[in-house]
């Protein structure tokens, strides 16, 4: 590593909807750690994004305005992971760097991506409602994909360059889960306990887990019940009798 990237460039790779925004906000209050900004920089990888794509080559002086000696710059380009050209770039300017992978029940992220998508309107296509319309663009569907990029990975960087972690752990646990990942960057012991994850992505992790407890326990109920149990909820908890249009029998 040169000095003048203090202590080195390390990733989170990724994925899109797997809390990486709130664990951007966490790790920026590192003493130890500099977060890019944008989160976002796309440095090195030619994914710009879930559609757009750009093969110019990565201009790795951008790296150098977060020069102190003894900190480590966290790039949090979620697009990286998906890209063929990033790991050989990355490894040809920072052999040494270290990666973190934030995996999601495949089916809940990529369903999450496809709703943000959608809501954003960053599609290329007019029918992004329709989810097997949005199956059928390729850039999309790559983006489901972990296994062919992993080993992508594992041709450039040692298995130990790597901390992958459950999404479901930082919605339980977001203090340890956060002290894990800037450990594996090199860095030392911080009390992330009296920093709260970003507000938005913290109430949706709460919402998350108990829309699930409700499902769970809704499914449970003897179905000759369920009619009522559905009208009495949709009458006092509106909010939550949303949830039963998702994930009910």
């Amino acid at each position: 590593m040169s000095s003048q990237m203090g202590t080195g460039v390390c990733f989170v790779l990724g994925l899109p909807r797997s809390g990486t925004t709130a664990l951007y906000h966490l790790l920026g209050q590192h003493p130890n750690l500099m977060v890019t900004n944008p989160k976002e920089p796309n440095i090195f990888s030619s994914h710009k994004g879930t559609f757009n794509r750009d093969p110019a080559l990565p201009e790795v002086d951008y790296y150098k305005q977060y020069n102190h000696s003894d900190s480590t710059i966290v790039d949090f380009s979620v697009h990286t992971f998906h890209c063929p050209m990033a790991p050989a770039r990355i490894r040809e300017s920072f052999p040494d760097s270290k990666f973190c992978i934030i995996i999601r029940d495949p089916v809940d992220r990529i369903e999450s991506h496809w709703k943000m998508i959608h809501k954003t309107g960053s599609s290329p296509l007019k029918n992004w409602s329709d989810f097997d319309e949005a199956w059928n663009n390729s850039n999309f569907r790559e983006s489901a994909e972990y296994h062919k990029p992993m080993l992508r990975w594992l041709e450039e960087f040692q298995k130990d360059s790597f901390i992958i972690m459950n999404f479901e752990e930082f919605k339980s646990d977001f203090k340890n889960f956060s002290s894990r990942i800037s450990k594996h960057f090199g860095c030392d012991d911080f009390d992330f306990s009296k920093i709260e994850p970003h507000m938005e992505n913290r109430s949706n992790f709460i919402w998350s887990g108990w829309k699930k407890a409700i499902i769970k326990f809704y499914n449970k109920i003897n179905p000759r019940y369920r009619r009522n149990v559905r009208i009495f909820v949709s009458k006092f908890f509106p909010i939550i009798s949303k949830s039963f249009d998702n994930g009910t029998k």
